[in-house]
């Protein structure tokens, strides 16, 4: 609650300041994303990626990331929330697949991890494995822990084994890890 009610006391965005509508919106899907509060998350935010690069934000790869990753963590969570948002996974997949592409392991890794969400979700879970697997390794790799450690939580869910990856998420100090794979991987 508090952490709602200080976005949306922050400043909104300007001509001169058009990239604070882009992190504000991200910040206000982050949440969503971890309460639970997912249904609309993907329709408030697909207009914000279209709106960086009408303004040629999207020229910068951080911004440009962190955009496809957040839009396909949307569309993932729209898609867990309503089954009937069943296309939105067209457009998590083209998301991860630009990640992909994008030359750096770090993006190679989301795309990866997104890509795995998506195949579960269409029940393709050999190749969710997979792609899951892939990701956690690509994050070992790179040093980014706890994204391995979401990326294998995920994947032993299709195994049926759920605890593990779980603990190390507490261990690394992650309060509720429910709420923060579904943030991440949703």
């Amino acid at each position: 609650v508090r952490a709602r009610q200080q976005l949306e006391a922050a400043p909104m965005a300007s001509d001169r300041a058009p990239m604070l509508g882009f992190w504000r919106a991200a910040a206000a899907i982050q949440l969503d994303l971890y309460t639970g509060d997912r249904k609309d998350a993907f329709r408030r935010f697909a207009p914000t990626v279209d709106q960086l690069a009408a303004n040629g934000n999207d020229r910068v790869q951080l911004i440009r990331v962190e955009a496809l990753y957040l839009r396909a963590r949307a569309a993932l969570a729209a898609v867990a929330e309503d089954p009937g948002q069943r296309p939105l996974l067209a457009q998590a997949r083209t998301d991860a697949a630009q990640l992909q592409r994008e030359g750096r392991r770090w993006a190679m890794g989301l795309g990866l991890l997104i890509e795995g969400r998506a195949l579960q979700s269409l029940g393709l879970t050999a190749e969710a494995r997979e792609r899951l697997g892939d990701a956690a390794a690509v994050f070992g790799k790179t040093g980014m822990e706890m994204l391995a450690a979401v990326a294998q939580a995920r994947r032993s869910e299709i195994d049926g084994a759920h605890d593990e990856p779980r603990i190390r998420l507490e261990t690394a100090g992650v309060r509720n890890p429910s709420a923060w794979l579904d943030l991440v991987a949703p």
